[in-house]
């Protein structure tokens, strides 16, 4: 399966992976929240966002569950990373066309960027951070990468 066939309808696997990481940040998101700090939700490798059938992916899902979390909208930072650029514009689309983006207290950062080690450093991390790395089709994680991530 090439990367763009990938995208024209979600997978088994990669459902299960959605829900797995969707189910995870719901759960760390709830438990965290009660700190009363920001959240950051990090995704350096993002996609379009949702599959050609329409289906949501990770970006979307993740939006989702944020409207499901009372307040949650209120106290998070999303930060998405696409580097190609025909998915970072499908990407940006629907973010901004989904429910909770008009609710959201921090726009949420889109980037056409490839993550590479020279930017590691500016990364938006933080005591709160999510951080999400699923580089299907690209190459990108490095020991400093997982590094900077665990930090």
């Amino acid at each position: 399966m090439t990367r763009a066939d990938f995208f024209e309808k979600p997978q088994r696997h990669t459902k299960a992976k959605m829900e797995i990481v969707s189910s995870y940040f719901a759960a760390w998101a709830r438990i965290m929240s009660v700190k009363g700090e920001v959240l950051t939700y990090l995704d350096l490798f993002s996609g379009r966002g949702e599959f050609i059938d329409g289906t949501p992916a990770t970006p979307l899902r993740i939006m989702g569950t944020i409207g499901s979390i009372d307040g949650l909208e209120r106290g998070i930072r999303l930060v998405f990373y696409e580097k190609k650029r025909t998915y970072y514009s499908v990407l940006k689309e629907v973010v901004r066309k989904h429910p909770i983006y008009s609710r959201l207290r921090f726009e949420p950062g889109l980037h056409n960027r490839e993550i590479s080690p020279h930017m590691y450093s500016e990364l938006p991390f933080n005591d709160c951070t999510f951080c999400f790395i699923d580089p299907y089709g690209n190459k990108g994680i490095t020991l400093g990468l997982l590094n900077a991530v665990i930090r």
